[in-house]
């Protein structure tokens, strides 16, 4: 109370969402992935509330669809209606249908909000906009797609040339390399390399 003119004030502020985590699976770069989001609500919320997950611009476009209904894919957000508006409630989302962007590692983060008016996109109540990232592996590329070819007999200790046939599976950029294991078994000759 401002003493002075005898007004109440008071300062608003956005809770964080602390307690906000993110699975995926599988979780190989490029492929169709599901995406559960789960949280505690801190805040409580109105029937016309709204849940939103803010996608990052690796993700815009990439999700195809969610869970549960009633709910909308943009490309740069998710929202869900109709959501659990008790104080506490554990709440499960899922996002599916989702291609995991083409990068190795730690995506960036997707940010989730709850607003206390699904008709009023700033009326932000709870957020949080770190730690809901996953870690994305190559793809495997599988045996089928590996064709070893030799052009003469294979006996032990003998000479013998072979032909590593791959067909990829991993999109690349320009300028990367490939790594072929050799068992220490096999002596190759560097000077009879051919690629």
């Amino acid at each position: 109370m401002d003493v002075l003119s005898g007004f109440l004030t008071y300062s608003a502020t956005r809770s964080a969402i602390s307690s906000a985590s993110l699975s995926a699976s599988p979780l190989q770069i490029g492929v169709s992935s599901t995406y559960t989001i789960l949280f505690t609500l801190g805040q409580p919320l109105t029937a016309s509330s709204a849940i939103v997950v803010g996608l990052p611009v690796d993700y815009q476009g990439r999700v195809g669809g969610c869970s549960p209904s009633p709910c909308t894919v943009s490309s740069s957000n998710v929202i869900f209606t109709n959501v659990p508006t008790t104080v506490s409630t554990a709440i499960t989302l899922t996002l599916t249908s989702v291609t995991n962007p083409l990068t190795i590692g730690t995506t960036n983060s997707l940010t989730l909000y709850t607003l206390y008016s699904s008709s009023q996109a700033t009326s932000i109540v709870e957020y949080t906009n770190t730690g809901l990232t996953v870690n994305l592996v190559a793809r495997v590329i599988p045996s089928a797609n590996i064709v070893i070819t030799s052009t003469s007999q294979v006996v032990s200790y003998f000479p013998a040339s072979f032909t590593l046939t791959i067909t990829n599976v991993n999109q690349l950029p320009a300028n990367v390399y490939l790594q072929v294991k050799i068992p220490t078994e096999i002596t190759v000759s560097v000077s009879q390399l051919n690629c």
